[in-house]
């Protein structure tokens, strides 16, 4: 299965190598030797259900700095199971919530966040920082917007669950209306401050978008 454009996969299914370049929704309990998601995407598994990976298969799925890469359970709190009996799951630049791992293989999420009700997993979450926005109007997932000083150099990863994220005076802002393009599916930050800021710009996105 290589699915291209965003889906639903219904019914329980057994799967050799399944890639979805999309986001997708996932219900009934499948089985895979390979399983691929890709970055930026969204993936919601139906809640009380258990996506299997085969004993010698793998999960390759991970996000990037600039645009992660999220797994939920579509209901809130109802967890769904990820499965692997043997072996390990390492993951990176992932956001999960409501994910259960079991089945006694190893699972670990480097750079990633936990948004909660996550078990068997082992987080390696990046350094929270203080992020400041640089160079005027531009895409949120674009480094050289993103500076560890007001004013300073661009360059950093995008925001993360566990940033604070300020637009000040030094934010580059110098005609009326310049736009913030929040350019991806769910856009991160802890608190955001608007303190000072200059020129009125617009916080937009193509998207019904989600910001945590």
């Amino acid at each position: 299965l290589i699915s291209e454009e965003q889906v639903n996969v219904y019914y329980s299914n057994n799967f050799h190598d399944a890639v979805f370049l999309k986001s997708a929704k996932i219900y009934g309990n499948n089985h895979y030797d390979d399983l691929t998601l890709s970055t930026g995407q969204i993936y919601e598994l139906a809640g009380g259900s258990t996506q299997t990976i085969n004993p010698d298969g793998a999960i390759n799925g991970n996000g990037s700095c600039m645009d992660f890469l999220t797994i939920s359970s579509m209901t809130t709190g109802n967890a769904a199971y990820i499965e692997k009996s043997t072996g390990t799951v390492m993951l990176s630049y992932v956001v999960l919530q409501d994910i259960y791992a079991i089945g006694g293989g190893a699972f670990s999420a480097t750079n990633s966040a936990d948004l909660g009700n996550n078990v068997g997993w082992t987080f390696m979450p990046s350094v929270p920082r203080n992020l400041y926005w640089v160079g005027g109007g531009g895409d949120w997932n674009d480094a050289a917007h993103w500076a560890l000083t007001s004013g300073g150099v661009g360059g950093e990863c995008i925001p993360t669950p566990f940033d604070n994220v300020f637009f000040n005076q030094n934010a580059g802002f110098v005609l009326p209306g310049e736009q913030v393009n929040v350019n991806v599916l769910i856009a991160f930050c802890q608190d955001i401050d608007w303190t000072g800021v200059l020129n009125s710009p617009e916080f937009y996105s193509p998207y019904v978008n989600k910001l945590y």
